[in-house]
């Protein structure tokens, strides 16, 4: 008799077991092989996705073309079937939990069922959509015409949403009866920027505006007729500019336009090209971009003017160059970028430029000898000749003459942010001979503001900004040093005056504000033009310092304490008489107490020789000074001023005047020439110019 066995099945293992069998089965123990399938197909069809999306915003480069709504919906879909694979994933494991018997069946039949079915739903759909996508040829196609074409634009736009609200209104604002607004500003601070968020507001904010043309200084009338419909005509191209002008003005004339002009050198005339005057008064726009508020002005232009950025901006744009993870790496380098990008007075081509060379420094040392080369020669910092003194050169070369040039040069002969008073800078450049009189200084002051190459201070004073400043001293100390040859370190902390050698050959020194206390050895510089030696802790000059300098026209010793030693000798301003070129002398806040003057034959050499060229003398805040009768050898002087000299008696002593008449003679007319005396704040003056006709010019105070 054979064994009978026999095995019990729980009713719910029985019922969930029955269940796992037939076609729907293959759902459940299928699952884990379909997921990977499933995970391998979406992978192809992503990888496909990130192909065609490169192809595409290749060619979305080109002008005026998108993509096909054929690719977009084809991206689209895609991006929703990974949104679905997102959701599955999301309930995988606990769909895998319910499985058991090694996968065969599970403990929730119905919810495996639908899980598994849409796996393999999903994947079908995947590779259906991939095949979609291998069919696609044309990725994109010419986009049809609207009132603006969109231009590309730097993610790194920081700090003009004020601005281009200004500008927009100015161009949207009914009442405005402005045709031409002008942007102007130094190069590099951002006006080309700045028009293309201007041409792009028309693609995104509702106007009622025709057309919208972009057109490049360079190439302006082909590029407004171009985009007014006559790219396509060869033969327009071959028109000239007259019948061109014809044309546009046709279309023109019919539409309601905005014509944004970029990089504009000199004033344009608009109806040359085409454009109908007529329409700015019926709303239409022109907006241009300059470095010259001149241009502005000749065109009748509003103008706006484009600030570099405020600090707390700068230090923003600063952070988007550079990476989050090096201002992080150590906890100096934040406050050390900072200082930076302080440096760079808010240019924002220089931000850019600096924060790009130090994206990735992540050495302390790094950072203070970025600051270091920004603060003594910014040329040697990376890509600021390149990237920025090259471009702000342009407005330098575009000067109208090399006097003007040579004007802007000397500016940077005073420390960074040094406001510069205009009636020094005219007389300085009088003396070099860059201009003739005050008018014609006075002129080319406003010449340099115009080309945004200065900045007004109030009335009386001027600055240049920093980033100028640095392309003026890398123009005078480098690229055109043969002619100018420079030696700057101005609101340099020097203890030490820089070495001999450094002085030979250099045509214009300035040691302004330094804190320089000993000038103790003799430099040859027979091309020596002007030094300026303001705003010093000067203790010592030794005897002869001036002896080589033929060539001085201009000596400058200003706001210093200085203590003239020739061995125990005074200060004696006489040994500056033989520089035959020597036109003027300035000395301000000098604690001088006596010039002297030590014999017979001295007194004979310097009337016969003395001071042959100069003839404009300032003497200001000397508060020790008594008189000045040294001035009886400056036989050609012209103008004189003394200001805030208070403990001064007399200008010529008569005592002294009278020794100096004893050997050269009497009949002598002092100060024949004598065009100008200003005499300011001098309470205990008891006597100007003994028996002097001069003092019929006289202006006092």
């Amino acid at each position: 008799m054979g064994n009978l066995i026999s095995t019990f099945l729980p009713a719910d293992l029985f019922d969930r077991t029955s269940n796992c069998v037939g076609e729907q089965a293959k759902y459940v123990w299928g699952l884990e092989k379909n997921l990977r399938v499933l995970e391998t197909e979406l992978h192809k069809l992503t990888r496909a996705r990130d192909d065609l999306k490169t192809k595409v915003e290749v060619e979305e480069q080109r002008p005026r073309t998108r993509r096909t709504n054929q690719v977009a919906g084809w991206l689209e879909d895609v991006q929703k079937l990974e949104t679905e694979f997102t959701e599955l994933e999301r309930v995988r494991a606990q769909e895998m939990d319910r499985l058991c018997l090694g996968g065969l069946c599970s403990k929730n039949f119905v919810s495996s069922y639908n899980y598994g079915t849409q796996v393999v739903e999903l994947t079908g759909r995947v590779i259906n959509l991939k095949k979609d996508g291998e069919k696609i040829e044309v990725v994109v196609e010419k986009a049809p015409d609207g009132a603006a074409i969109e231009l590309p634009l730097d993610h790194t736009v920081v700090g003009q949403e004020l601005l281009l609200d200004q500008v927009w209104r100015c161009i949207t604002d009914q009442e405005n009866n402005r045709g031409i607004i002008g942007l102007y500003g130094i190069g590099g601070v951002g006006k080309t920027t700045l028009l293309k968020q201007v041409n792009n507001n028309f693609c995104h904010q509702q106007h009622n505006f025709d057309v919208v043309i972009w057109a490049a200084a360079s190439t302006l009338q082909d590029d407004i007729g171009k985009r007014i419909g006559f790219s396509e005509d060869k033969n327009w191209e071959k028109k000239s500019p007259q019948d061109k002008a014809v044309d546009i003005a046709r279309i023109l004339s019919g539409k309601k336009f905005v014509l944004l002009l970029d990089d504009i050198w000199k004033p344009i005339h608009l109806t040359e090209l085409g454009v109908p005057l007529q329409k700015l008064n019926d709303g239409s726009k022109v907006v241009l971009t300059t470095r010259s508020a001149g241009v502005c002005d000749q065109m009748d232009a509003e103008k706006v003017e484009v600030y570099s950025l405020a600090h707390d901006k700068a230090w923003e744009l600063f952070q988007e160059m550079v990476d989050r993870s090096t201002l992080d790496s150590h906890t100096s380098i934040r406050e050390l970028a900072e200082t930076l990008a302080r440096e760079c007075d808010g240019l924002p081509l220089a931000l850019k430029t600096v924060g790009r060379a130090m994206k990735s420094q992540r050495k302390v040392g790094d950072w203070k000898r970025a600051i270091h080369k920004m603060r003594t020669s910014a040329s040697k910092c990376s890509g600021m000749k390149e990237e920025v003194f090259s471009r702000l050169k342009f407005s330098y070369d575009s000067l109208s003459t090399d006097e003007l040039r040579s004007c802007l040069l000397y500016c940077c002969l005073y420390p960074e942010d040094y406001e510069i008073p205009k009636r020094q800078l005219i007389d300085y450049w009088i003396s070099e001979g860059f201009v003739c009189d005050f008018d014609d200084g006075c002129d080319f002051i406003d010449d340099l503001l115009q080309a945004c190459l200065l900045e007004e201070e109030g009335d009386d004073h001027v600055k240049m900004h920093d980033m100028i400043r640095e392309m003026s001293l890398w123009i005078a100390c480098t690229v055109d040093k043969e002619e100018q040859n420079f030696l700057v370190r101005a609101g340099v902390k020097l203890t030490e005056a820089p070495k001999v050698e450094e002085w030979e050959g250099a045509k214009r020194i300035s040691l302004m504000k330094t804190r320089i206390q000993c000038l103790s050895e003799i430099p040859t510089c027979p091309r020596l033009v002007t030094l300026l030696l303001d705003g010093n802790w000067i203790e010592e000059i030794t005897d002869g310092f001036f002896q080589s300098m033929s060539s001085l026209r201009l000596v400058s010793i200003t706001q210093s304490v200085l203590v003239y030693q020739c061995k125990s000798a005074p200060f004696n301003v006489l040994h500056l008489a033989y520089m035959e070129n020597l036109q003027e002398l300035d000395l301000e806040d000098i604690n001088l107490e006596e010039m002297k003057i030590d014999s017979t034959e001295e007194v004979k050499k310097l009337f016969q020789s003395g001071f042959r060229s100069l003839d404009r003398v300032v003497i200001s805040s000397c508060k020790k000074m008594k008189d000045l009768t040294w001035l009886v050898f400056v036989q050609i002087l012209k103008q004189l001023r003394i200001v805030f000299c208070t403990e001064m008696e007399e200008i010529i002593s008569v005592d002294k005047l009278r020794d100096i008449s004893e050997i050269i003679g009497s009949e002598h007319n002092f100060f024949a020439q004598l065009e100008s005396l200003t005499i300011k704040w001098g309470r205990n003056l008891r006597s100007v110019l003994p028996e002097s006709p001069a003092l019929s010019n006289a202006e006092a105070n």
